[in-house]
């Protein structure tokens, strides 16, 4: 149910964010406004499906917004959302959410490594906080 309903918020909140967009761009800003229906208003997602990109790695998020754009990957809420913008203002979308603070989770610790994933940490990072070529996978689930 929560997945449909993050779809739909999602659906609806493109239409309104490319409806209400000027002829001249706005500000990066107020463009991530659309992102928040799915990927929270203070960077903790609405669904545990949907991932955090608060804080993560810039060519990460523009890689995913530059494929969901060309078609590579598709998703039916976020490929017309990146469809809707051009490479420089994913480019720069990339930046405002990169530059954003990873939302802060309560946890008693460091979790172990699922099994399998120790070889992960390679290019993840010891606490897989991610960094070049990789993207942060602590965290996420």
């Amino acid at each position: 149910m929560s997945k449909h309903v993050c779809f739909i918020v999602g659906v609806v909140s493109v239409i309104v964010a490319l409806a209400a967009r000027p002829a001249k761009a706005a500000d990066i800003e107020s463009k991530a406004q659309a992102c928040a229906a799915c990927h929270g208003e203070n960077g903790v997602p609405t669904s545990p499906v949907t991932p955090i990109i608060w804080g993560q790695h810039s060519y990460y998020l523009y890689k995913d917004l530059h494929d969901y754009h060309s078609g590579t990957l598709d998703n039916p809420v976020m490929s017309p959302l990146a469809k809707g913008f051009t490479l420089a203002e994913l480019r720069q979308m990339a930046d405002y959410f990169a530059a954003k603070t990873w939302p802060a989770k309560a946890s008693p610790g460091a979790a172990a490594a699922p099994d399998g994933m120790t070889n992960c940490r390679a290019c993840h990072g010891e606490n897989y906080e991610g960094g070049a070529p990789a993207p942060r996978l602590a965290g996420q689930s």
